[in-house]
C-alpha cells in the first residue's frame, strides 16, 4: 500500500483508484486531498530539481565555452600581434620583405603581394619599399 502513495509511476486518481480496489481502503474527502496534495508536492520537487539542474548545466556550459573562446582568442591574439609585428618590422625597413613574407607564410600569407595588400589594411604603407 505505501509503494502505491510513494509511486511516480501514478497520479492521484489512479492512486486512490488502486488504494480502493487492492487493498478495499476506502479513500474519502481528507485522504484523497492528502493523496493530491502529495503528487502535487513531489512533482514541484520534481520540477524544482530539474530546473536547477538545467541552471547548473547551462552554467557549467557557459563556463567551459567562456574558457575555450578565452584561450582561441588569445592564440589568435598573439598570432595577429606577431603579423603585425612583421608588418612594422618591414615598415621600418629594419626586415626585408622577402624574409617577412617567408615568415608570414604561417599567418596564411601566400606572397609578397599578399603581404603587401594585408599590411596596407592593417595600416603600414610599403609601397615605397
Amino acid at each position: 500500500m505505501l509503494s502505491t502513495l510513494i509511486s511516480n509511476q501514478l497520479s492521484a486518481a489512479e492512486k486512490c483508484q488502486t488504494l480502493e480496489e487492492k487493498y478495499a481502503f476506502p479513500v474519502l474527502g481528507n485522504i484523497s486531498k492528502g493523496v493530491n496534495t502529495m503528487c502535487n508536492l513531489s512533482e514541484g520537487i520534481y520540477e524544482n530539481g530539474l530546473k536547477k539542474g538545467k541552471l547548473e548545466g547551462l552554467a557549467e556550459g557557459k563556463a567551459a565555452g567562456l574558457a575555450e573562446g578565452t584561450a582561441k582568442g588569445k592564440a589568435e591574439g598573439k598570432l595577429e600581434g606577431r603579423l603585425l609585428m612583421l608588418f612594422e618590422l618591414a615598415h621600418e625597413r629594419q626586415l626585408p620583405i622577402p624574409d617577412a613574407v617567408r615568415k608570414a607564410s604561417e599567418f596564411g600569407i601566400k606572397d609578397e603581394a599578399d603581404f603587401r595588400s594585408r599590411s596596407a589594411l592593417a595600416g603600414y604603407d610599403l609601397s615605397g619599399i
